[in-house]
């Protein structure tokens, strides 16, 4: 996938102005970090179609923002920062709901295999409403996955999870990546950043601040010029890149 010279927003306001981002491969995950208001969601969003948009968004030789609204819907799963579902629906209902357009039968049998994935098959027949914070999570992202698409946009995956479902789901992610999926997703938790991107792409006010490996990015000089905080990196002894700031690791 490649951005080119996209800007989007809403009526009054125009959020992402210019953007452009290197190729995206199949197999990569791709982490959007950036203070609040940067434009994360927002990029999320159009790409997902979700808003106005201007630019190009290429997968190959198509360009999403040319596409219908049902044919983008089958390249691109979309896990929204609220977790998905009519309150009334229960779990089932919300991943056939996902697959009815994709002609895979029957419906239920699929349903069940993709919430197997994630571990929450034996939350199948519960409603939505009755759910926590994580479990809705972990739907959201069935239902996100459930086409197959090739590209995946999930806006903060592991906000309502303990530490243990957050390397659980991350664990989920990974591998779909490892399947040829572009993976495109927002984060808060820098640390967890380093650990699970490729690339890291930096938002500041709806600009590209920096894109590149997590070493490329997280710098000193990055993290005080678009989170104005001063921090040193370290590398761990298991590799992985630690921020500390103030004697506290972010």
């Amino acid at each position: 996938m490649i951005i080119r010279d996209l800007s989007c927003g809403y009526p009054r306001a125009r959020v992402i102005e210019g953007l452009s981002l290197p190729p995206l491969p199949p197999g990569s995950i791709t982490t959007i970090l950036g203070p609040n208001a940067a434009g994360k969601t927002s990029l999320l969003k159009a790409i997902a179609g979700q808003i106005e948009t201007e630019g190009r968004i290429m997968l190959g030789d198509e360009d999403l923002t040319r596409l219908t609204a049902a044919a983008r819907s089958g390249r691109v799963g979309y896990m929204p920062q609220t977790a998905i579902g009519r309150i009334g629906l229960t779990v089932l209902d919300c991943v056939m709901t996902a697959l009815a357009r994709t002609g895979d039968a029957p419906l239920d049998q699929r349903a069940m295999q993709v919430l197997d994935r994630f571990g929450v098959a034996d939350l199948a027949n519960r409603p939505m409403r009755v759910l926590s914070g994580g479990q809705r999570q972990a739907v959201s992202l069935a239902v996100a996955v459930a086409r197959n698409p090739v590209i995946l946009l999930l806006d903060e995956p592991t906000s309502a999870l303990d530490l243990a479902r957050r390397h659980l789901i991350l664990g989920h992610i990974r591998a779909l990546a490892d399947e040829g999926h572009i993976v495109l997703l927002v984060l808060h938790d820098l640390a967890f950043a380093a650990q699970w991107s490729d690339r890291i792409a930096v938002l500041g006010r709806g600009r590209l601040e920096a894109f590149g490996t997590p070493e490329d990015v997280l710098t000193p000089e990055i993290l005080r010029r678009v989170w104005r905080i001063d921090a040193r990196v370290e590398r761990c002894s298991r590799g992985s890149l630690q921020i500390i700031t103030d004697g506290a690791m972010l």
